[in-house]
């Protein structure tokens, strides 16, 4: 089999996760805005990330400058990695807090086309991964889709993993599909790890003139 030469491997349906770095992508009074927000899910019980109550909160808390970067981000993931021409519009926003050894459970955004996080910290400590969950053979064999073939791989990548780690770096942010169900790994640091995000749905218009329809998003 050595004489066999690899010459190309098509992604035929992927799913991009990308990842954009903007300098002072939260900036220095928008991190203290977002530490002084009072209202949060206390799930310490539960030793899970705290949340805030507020499903609006970069609205509330006066932060149009960060909306607007998180917005502009995500229409060049969608014109430039997805290559559409498509309007979409912010539906929600929130924040969690994870002191040392808390974690956010996994989860998925549902009635969520596109969401859109980033991460920081006070003490530039390395933040702890995010983790996508995904059998992702279920993907390849959509026919096949719960069979078991772990025991069978060889070599782990994103054909057949079942997770996939992401390292958050601080000015960075990460924006995917809302249908992928996700992760955090324990908060190793003594500073809180902070998360801001945003959802994102579709409103424009989608078909042909004898098929056309208009989604609207009001919230």
């Amino acid at each position: 089999m050595n004489n066999i030469e690899l010459q190309e491997t098509l992604n035929v349906q992927a799913v991009p996760i990308t990842i954009y770095r903007k300098e002072n992508f939260v900036t220095l009074e928008d991190r203290e805005t977002i530490k002084g927000i009072q209202s949060w899910q206390d799930r310490s019980a539960e030793n899970l990330s705290d949340v805030t109550i507020s499903y609006n909160i970069l609205e509330d808390l006066g932060l149009h400058n960060l909306l607007y970067t998180f917005d502009q981000c995500v229409e060049k993931y969608v014109r430039e990695v997805l290559g559409l021409n498509l309007r979409i519009k912010p539906i929600g926003s929130w924040a969690t807090r994870s002191t040392m050894g808390r974690r956010h459970h996994a989860h998925l955004h549902r009635n969520t086309l596109i969401t859109a996080v980033t991460y920081f910290n006070d003490t530039n400590e390395d933040i702890s991964p995010l983790v996508i969950h995904n059998n992702f053979l279920d993907d390849v064999f959509p026919h096949f889709k719960g069979f078991d073939l772990e025991e069978k791989i060889v070599t782990f990548n994103n054909y057949n993993n079942a997770t996939l780690n992401i390292k958050p770096i601080q000015d960075q942010v990460i924006i995917m599909p809302g249908h992928l169900a996700h992760s955090t790994v324990p908060s190793k640091s003594e500073a809180d790890r902070y998360c801001v995000g945003v959802n994102y749905f579709i409103n424009d218009s989608l078909g042909t003139v004898m098929k056309k329809c208009t989604l609207t998003v009001r919230c």
